[in-house]
């Protein structure tokens, strides 16, 4: 077992690396800024960038492996190539959202906070709405 981690480093350590590129780069993008600076900081925390380079192919993989066999099944109409483009965009792109999101609270914590509040009624709103329908939902299809 301990056999099959040692041949790995090598593709973790290159992750490892890559993830810390991309967070110096981020870091020089927002140099001087305070608040890019409080971002960065919080991504460099909080987010493991080497599960994060690990995904970008894990998710191609998926996408060609599981993703278009499904999409064919299910009679889908996305190709292949559609379908990888779209989970390579997916990591970065969640990675700026948590960035911006970050520093939104970060400028104006109160503007969040009713945000939040807001997204929080409009969720139990839905929720009571669906559950006084018992075990039916109005036009689902079963």
């Amino acid at each position: 077992m301990l056999a099959a981690w040692t041949e790995l480093e090598p593709v973790i350590n290159f992750a490892f690396d890559t993830g810390r590129l991309i967070t110096n780069w981020l870091d020089s993008l927002v140099a001087g800024t305070y608040w890019g600076q409080v971002a960065v900081n919080h991504l460099r925390e909080r987010v493991n960038m080497t599960n994060v380079v690990l995904s970008v192919p894990a998710i191609i993989i998926a996408a060609i492996v599981v993703g278009i066999p499904l999409n064919w099944l299910l009679g889908g109409t996305r190709t292949a190539i559609q379908r990888i483009a779209m989970a390579v965009v997916s990591v970065p792109a969640t990675i700026v959202l948590a960035i911006v999101l970050f520093t939104f609270n970060a400028f104006v914590p109160e503007a969040y906070a009713a945000l939040l509040r807001f997204a929080d009624a409009i969720w139990q709103v839905s929720l009571n709405a669906l559950s006084s329908w018992g075990d039916s939902v109005p036009g689902a299809i079963r």
